[in-house]
């Protein structure tokens, strides 16, 4: 970063990460004094482009071929109307299932590896 001329400053949460986090960046981004990067999850992404704080950052997506590289689940939740907002550092997950195999071989079922088979597996 400093080869091409940039510096790079972090900050302290008060507090700690999460929420505490997220109560910072607000306050901040409220108080015209955002910073010039924060990670935020995926579905948080579409909140903030929608306040109109996240900068297009097409350029970049489309030199790295960013298209090409992400599958669209992924693709998806870093673009706002079609244009990227974000960059993916990293994959939370924010929706967990997790299944009990005896439980469903109790029941007679499968483990499910869709939400067809899943409701399926569910009903017995």
């Amino acid at each position: 970063l400093e080869k091409m001329g940039d510096t790079w400053k972090d900050f302290a949460v008060a507090g700690g990460g999460g929420e505490s986090a997220m109560t910072v960046l607000k306050s901040r981004v409220v108080s015209g004094n955002a910073p010039a990067a924060a990670q935020i999850k995926g579905p948080s992404i579409q909140e903030w482009a929608k306040e109109g704080v996240l900068a297009n950052i097409d350029d970049l997506a489309k030199a790295e071929k960013w298209d090409s590289l992400l599958p669209p689940v992924v693709s998806d939740v870093m673009k706002y109307k079609g244009k990227y907002v974000a960059v993916p550092v990293n994959v939370h997950r924010v929706n967990w299932l997790w299944a009990n195999p005896d439980a469903l071989k109790k029941a007679g079922a499968k483990l499910p590896t869709n939400w067809d088979e899943f409701f399926v597996a569910a009903d017995k």
